[in-house]
């Protein structure tokens, strides 16, 4: 099977750091995590700063047939000072890449209304973490998010920065099926 943006090759989550993985999570597991740095979105006409940022989400499909992949259920942010981010759909995610544990993991279709007087824009479309697999797994981006709506001031597309501990499942690993 041809790799698709890193994401489309046959992997599980596993509870080991062992291929081939000596425990996996099944359907309907829950994914958990909550920010460990502020959430940072560069969007031209502000710097969007949440103190606190978190998601939620269930396994749907959990391999071996391809990446494990699954609906996020919520995302919040929070304490962005005199900013606000307001979340319009949830979008899913998708798990791939395995390479010792680690992978990558992709929130998609998923919009949110950044907004700091008087400028609004709607950020959205794929956002890029990689997965670091470990007793308490983490979450890293330093990527960048598309605009779909705003006026000029809204960067296109803005820089996200954003840290995240996966609190479920515990412990967590990426690895080829």
């Amino acid at each position: 099977m041809e790799a698709k943006e890193g994401v489309s090759e046959p992997v599980v989550l596993c509870k080991t750091a062992s291929s081939p993985c000596s425990g996996t999570y099944p359907k309907g597991t829950a994914i958990e995590a909550a920010s460990t740095s502020s959430w940072l979105l560069k969007a031209g006409f502000a710097n969007i700063t949440c103190a606190e940022s978190s998601l939620k989400g269930e396994v749907t499909n959990p391999g071996p047939t391809g990446p494990v992949s699954g609906i996020i259920s919520s995302l919040g942010f929070s304490n962005c000072g005199s900013s606000t981010v307001d979340v319009l759909k949830n979008g899913t995610f998708s798990i791939g890449s395995p390479s010792s544990g680690n992978g990558t993991f992709k929130l998609e279709g998923y919009e949110v209304t950044v907004s700091a007087l008087p400028t609004s824009c709607v950020y959205g479309g794929t956002a890029s973490f990689s997965l670091t697999g470990g007793a308490t797994a983490s979450l890293k981006s330093t990527g960048s998010l598309s605009k779909t709506s705003g006026g000029f001031a809204c960067a296109n597309p803005a820089s996200l920065e954003a840290a995240y501990k996966v609190s479920a499942p515990a412990p967590l690993f990426v690895e080829k099926s």
